[in-house]
């Protein structure tokens, strides 16, 4: 039995919480739909955010209902610039502190949005990144998007999963 540990985050001080030892892979959907889409990525305890379509506090709050408070969350991965993908970006990057990745068209349509984001990084469409202790490969998708992409995630144990969003 691993011991609890207390988690200090922004957004729920002092949940207490056991880390997740299992090594395993969890996809975490926290919405679907054209009212906003966003997923959660983990492994290992350490994550990706993949669109933030719902609002930061919402976002937050089913994290919290989800249970995986224990997931660190380094970035945060758009698929495209469609309000129902975007829309808790530009708060959620700044209160976790994250970078956000997307590829050039996307961020360069969200320009002005995310004018305030302190870190952003663009990615081809082909690319292969290490992130979050994850493999993560993005591919073109289409969709009437300025360059939306998908996402394969592989952890260090061979565990994959693949997403693609309104194709």
């Amino acid at each position: 039995v691993f011991p609890a540990r207390v988690i200090d985050t922004r957004y729920n001080r002092h949940h207490v919480i056991t880390p997740d030892t299992s090594g395993a892979m969890r996809l975490i959907i926290l919405a679907s739909g054209s009212s906003g889409n966003a997923a959660l990525i983990e492994s290992g305890g350490r994550a990706v955010l993949l669109d933030a379509g719902i609002s930061a506090r919402e976002t937050l709050r089913r994290i919290t209902v989800a249970n995986v408070l224990d997931a660190r969350v380094e970035a945060i991965l758009l698929t495209h610039e469609h309000s129902d993908h975007v829309r808790g970006v530009r708060v959620l990057a700044r209160k976790l502190g994250v970078l956000v990745i997307g590829t050039a068209g996307t961020l360069q349509a969200l320009a002005e949005t995310l004018a305030d984001v302190p870190e952003m990084a663009p990615i081809e469409r082909r690319d292969r990144i290490s992130l979050a202790g994850m493999r993560i490969a993005s591919f073109p998708t289409a969709h009437d998007a300025a360059e939306s992409c998908g996402y394969s995630f592989e952890s260090r144990r061979g565990h994959r999963i693949v997403i693609t969003t309104d194709t």
